[in-house]
């Protein structure tokens, strides 16, 4: 449904208890998905920081062998570069995606308290 519908169709509830559950409700699932839009670019970042890692590895190994033939001082700087890709830690972006992780889990458990609270106001208005 689109947003103009909800709140159109939020406008029309007289209940304002009710009103401020929905709106409540809206809410956080519109945060649940933005974090999981924010985890979804963590995991991302993790994986690809990871890959350069893999790659590196390689890189590594074949400039000694170059090295051998040629004497490019690009080398050098390259495998200082290596070096400092290598020591990146990802444990702070580990450290927040599980913070992301335990958020969301915290905001999906609110919103299931809301629905029911929902559940229970609407039962009581139109039952």
């Amino acid at each position: 449904m689109e947003i103009a519908n909800v709140i159109e169709k939020l406008n029309e509830i007289k209940d304002d208890e009710l009103k401020d559950l929905l709106k409540e409700y809206i809410k956080i699932k519109d945060e649940i998905s933005y974090l999981n839009d924010v985890l979804e670019d963590v995991e991302m970042l993790i994986e690809s920081i990871e890959h350069i890692k893999r790659d590196t590895t390689a890189i590594k190994a074949i400039i000694p062998k170059l090295s051998k033939y040629t004497n490019i001082p690009m080398f050098n700087d390259l495998i200082k570069m290596i070096d400092y890709v290598d020591s990146v830690e990802t444990s702070e972006i580990e450290a927040l995606r599980w913070k992301i992780n335990k958020d969301i889990e915290e905001l999906e458990e609110k919103l299931s308290m809301l629905e029911k609270e929902i559940n229970i106001r609407l039962r009581e208005k139109f039952l």
